[in-house]
Parts: C-alpha cells; structure tokens; sequence
C-alpha cells in the first residue's frame, strides 16, 4: 500500500498524484481537511488524520468525513473515540515502545505505528497490523507482520 505522511493540501495533492493510496495527514486544520476529503473521495483514497477526534468529527465536506484518526500515546481512549467516529473509522495508535503496543494489544486499535528502531521480534505475536515509522523495509530480525 502506497501510504504517505503529509503536512498540508498541496502535499496531498503530489501524493495524490503519485498513486497515494493512503494519506495521513499531520498537524490537521479544517482548511486542509476539508481540501483533501473530497479529492481523497473520489480517488478511493484512505485520508486518516493526526491526533484531534473532535476535528475528525465535526469536519464534514458532502456529509463526508476523514477515514479515521491516529492518536498518539493516551490522548483519548480508543473506545470514546470508536464511539465519536463510528464502527468503520479506522482507529490508529503512534506507539513509542514495543511494550506500549503489547499493553495495548487487546484494545479496538486497527493499526499502530512504532519508530523501526523500537521494533521487537516480541511483536510477532502481536495481530494487529503495524507501522515501521522510518522503514524502507522489514526491520532485521522482526518476523511480525507490517503494511
């Protein structure tokens, strides 16, 4: 999957442009969200955003939202927001150690991203897919499953 970290629209936009098939969106402001949900939408695009449940749900273009959201460390707990978005947003965590995720394993989390050098081969057991943030390729050692 062609994902991307962007930090604005015009980012968006090359991404879009280069096959994106996913874009996360960091530091989020509704001018951005609001550009990008509709061109994410009509490419079949996945538009996830950074850290703000609240702006994840009050940002609507065409009664269109953002895909989901990628929270970091506790800000909000996975269940409230579940309850905010809705069952089908995707729920993402940005984890900073190894142990953080296997804490959080049994949570409604549908991704995590964890820095590749945290990456531990204790993840393998881990069955909820996960991000090598830095990686160009499977971190040695790790027999885990990544997207």
């Amino acid at each position: 999957m062609r994902q991307f970290l962007i930090h604005n629209a015009a980012e968006g936009l090359r991404a879009i442009e280069s096959g994106a098939q996913w874009l996360t969106l960091a530091n989020p402001t509704p001018e951005a969200i609001s550009e990008l949900i509709p061109l994410c939408n009509s490419a079949g695009i996945i538009f996830v955003i950074e850290g703000n449940p609240d702006m994840a749900l009050n940002t609507l273009v065409n009664d269109v939202r953002v895909s989901g959201i990628c929270i970091k460390n506790s800000e909000n707990s996975p269940a409230e927001i579940r309850e905010k978005l809705g069952p089908h947003a995707i729920i993402g965590y940005s984890a900073s150690s190894a142990d953080e995720i296997l804490a959080l394993a049994n949570l409604d989390i549908d991704y995590f991203t964890l820095p590749s050098s945290e990456m531990a081969d204790s993840l393998s057991e881990v069955e909820t897919p996960i991000v090598a943030v830095g990686a160009e390729q499977t971190p040695p050692g790790f027999s885990g499953h990544l997207f």
